[in-house]
């Protein structure tokens, strides 16, 4: 096969004195991999367009995550049939021209398997400075509106809707067709912990939906004392639908999930709760993220929270579960209560209201904390105030 690969190299170097062929791998395993890293990927092109004539052929991997959401950046780029023989035969090729650095004939999308600074972060900062590039057409927002009619009683286009995604056990058996444990413990969040804050978001008369495309068992809450759903099990769920919400949505508050990157795309912030890696104030530092709670995570061997500056030289943004037991870690998740203030503080971020107490002394202290360690100024991103009041000894 290299031989093959070697040959189709030498035709490419030929054509580009014509036409510059360049290949690319569409992560479509992951909605997080192909939703705002085409998006940011998109932008660039707009305001960095190439001065060469250029073919970019983009394939995609053999399971898609979100089938609506693949057929959408057909409209923008050219991406081929989604077929086993033809993806393993560009995969290979798409490896050689990586460990053979021919990365000229590469799209120019920062791999993240190469990279720190992969296509999901705005390094450019282009989102704040281009429009969209996804779009519904009034046919589709028709129908999302129809649906939704159909899913929430009293529904109208006034109607303040608030998404929460949790991510749990079914993901993994979900999206690889397995339950063999991919070392993703850590990254799962309890739907039960925001039952207070659920409460809270229909008191200010929002109705809450619980968003997500696997989840291990339906949250049922009564319907006389919660104005909420469980989307998940819907029959009315769809691709189409999953990304509709996104768009309809005042508020989404997401769990470490690809999904989270859904509201971006609508160039609408989301809010992240009970995430394990202090390095996403980087990767959401682009207006698409507006406040992130964390969970906390205890060190045995030191009887104490780690802070946030021995989060970020452990690494802990690329850690799995066996990481977390070989370093004596015990990861904790958010509290109902913790959840609660959360879920009113981004209540009040809709209402735009107490610019003052996201702006408090501990923010700036943490800000100042991220610059030093050369993580994120922190400029479009806030951490939780009420989550740095009770933990200050981690600003450190």
């Amino acid at each position: 096969m290299k031989t093959i690969y070697k040959l189709v190299t030498l035709l490419l170097k030929l054509l580009s004195y014509f036409l510059v062929i360049k290949i690319g791998e569409l992560e479509t395993r992951s909605v997080g991999h192909y939703s705002k890293s085409i998006d940011i990927f998109l932008s660039e092109k707009k305001i960095f367009p190439s001065k060469k004539v250029t073919l970019e052929i983009w394939f995609t991997n053999n399971f898609v995550a979100n089938h609506f959401l693949l057929n959408k950046w057909r409209e923008k780029l050219f991406i081929l049939p989604n077929n086993k023989i033809i993806n393993q035969l560009f995969f290979g090729f798409y490896i050689f021209l990586l460990k053979n650095s021919l990365k000229t004939f590469l799209v120019n999308y920062r791999d993240h398997r190469n990279t720190v600074n992969w296509q999901i972060r705005d390094i450019h900062k282009v989102l704040k400075n281009s429009k969209q590039n996804f779009k519904f057409t009034e046919k589709e927002i028709q129908e999302g509106e129809e649906l939704l009619q159909k899913i929430i009683p009293n529904y109208n286009d006034k109607t303040k809707l608030i998404s929460i995604h949790c991510r749990d056990d079914a993901y993994v058996a979900g999206i690889r067709g397995t339950t063999v444990d991919y070392g993703n413990n850590f990254r799962r969040v309890n739907i039960k912990n925001f039952i207070k804050g659920i409460a809270s978001a229909n008191k200010e008369d929002y109705f809450v939906l619980k968003v997500g495309n696997y989840s291990s068992e339906e949250t049922i809450l009564d319907t006389k004392q919660y104005n909420f759903i469980d989307y998940s099990f819907s029959k009315y769920k769809s691709d189409f639908l999953d990304l509709y919400l996104a768009y309809r949505s005042s508020l989404y508050l997401g769990s470490d999930s690809g999904i989270v990157c859904f509201p971006g795309l609508f160039r609408k912030p989301m809010m992240m709760h009970n995430v394990c890696n202090v390095s996403v104030l980087n990767d959401f530092n682009d207006s698409t993220c507006a406040l992130v709670n964390f969970k906390k995570i205890y060190s045995k061997k030191f009887k104490r929270l780690i802070t946030f500056s021995e989060n970020i030289s452990l690494n802990i943004a690329s850690f799995k579960d066996e990481d977390f037991i070989s370093n004596q870690l015990e990861v904790i998740e958010t509290g109902e209560d913790e959840i609660e203030e959360f879920v009113k503080e981004c209540i009040w971020i809709d209402n735009k209201k107490n610019d003052k107490y996201f702006n408090c002394e501990l923010q700036a202290k943490t800000r100042n904390l991220m610059i030093s360690l050369g993580v994120s100024n922190m400029g479009d991103i806030r951490v939780s105030p009420s989550f740095l009041s009770k933990y200050q000894d981690l600003i450190r």
